[in-house]
C-alpha cells in the first residue's frame, strides 16, 4: 500500500532536525530552486521548462512532487 505523506510534515521533520521554522525551510528551497533554474546544462533547462513552462519559479512541492514522480517512474519501469 502507498503511503500519502504531505508535504507540510516533511518541510515541519526537516525544521525539527534542523532548529528552524517551516517556513525558513521554504525559503530555502526557494532559493535553491532559484539557483538551479539558472543553470545552463541542456537537462536541467529540459527539467525546468517541464516543471516552470511559464519560467517563473515554482513551489517547492510542485518540485519535490514531480521529482519524485519521476524518480518513481524509473523505479517502476
Amino acid at each position: 500500500s502507498r503511503r500519502i505523506i504531505k508535504m507540510k510534515d516533511i518541510l515541519e521533520k526537516v525544521a525539527e532536525k534542523n532548529g528552524i521554522t517551516r517556513d525558513e525551510v521554504e525559503s530555502e528551497i526557494q532559493k535553491a530552486i532559484k539557483e538551479a533554474m539558472k543553470s545552463r546544462q541542456p537537462k536541467a533547462q529540459q527539467f525546468w521548462k517541464e516543471v516552470a513552462p511559464d519560467g517563473q519559479t515554482p513551489s517547492a512541492e510542485t518540485v519535490i512532487t514531480l521529482i519524485a514522480k519521476k524518480v518513481n517512474e524509473r523505479m517502476c519501469s
